[in-house]
């Protein structure tokens, strides 16, 4: 009976989580409700696959039942981020898990975290793909874009293999490289990137 007082995370407000207990036994006992949560999978830090978020030891009589709350802030869905000197969650879908233990998590719930960008660290090595979701970015960059020849929203006309590889080799390609295709100087791609640091 694992129950999220919402299923998005978005501002400031906790997430509540609560879950019943049940003593199915016939004398007296004791547990430990354990909550945890999984991060989603993250291309840019490395998490734990599931953190302990919090625990309550319960005392409960035969056939007695209580339900047990959690509080979680986004502090508890953060890891430290030095690019911001603080504690940063990524956004994604993130699993609340309860249970008796890290090997005992029968009940499962999910959240959805939004969280503004991490601001880009900008260098000649940064890729494509770490700036094209970004429209502000986006536009500084279709000058070279368009003198490639091809951008990420054009691969209509493209068998889906084809704009998979396209979309892919854009997404990993560092910003210097481009000057390998089209008609493209270093200097511009340097001023590109004098353009990108400063709209942030």
């Amino acid at each position: 009976d694992l129950r999220l007082s919402s299923d998005k995370l978005t501002g400031a407000d906790p997430l509540r989580v609560s879950v019943t207990v049940t003593n199915t036994g016939d004398r007296p006992g004791k547990e430990v409700v354990q909550l945890y949560i999984a991060p989603p999978h993250s291309h840019t830090v490395q998490r734990p696959v599931k953190e302990l978020k919090g625990f309550e030891k319960i005392a409960l009589m035969p056939g007695e039942s209580r339900t047990v709350e959690f509080v979680l802030d986004r502090r508890s869905f953060s890891y430290y981020e030095p690019r911001i000197s603080g504690w940063y969650a990524e956004s994604g879908e993130y699993r609340i898990l309860a249970g008796t233990s890290s090997r005992d998590l029968p009940l499962c719930g999910t959240v959805a975290v939004q969280s503004d960008p991490l601001p880009a660290e900008i260098t000649d090595h940064t890729t494509f793909g770490d700036l094209m979701g970004d429209p502000v970015y986006r536009e500084i960059l279709r000058p070279l874009t368009e003198k490639c020849g091809f951008t990420f929203a054009e691969t209509d006309g493209l068998d889906a293999g084809t704009a998979g590889m396209m979309d892919a080799m854009m997404d990993g390609m560092p910003l210097h490289s481009v000057i390998c295709f089209g008609d493209i100087s270093l200097d511009e791609v340097d001023a590109a990137i004098e353009k990108l640091k400063a709209a942030r």
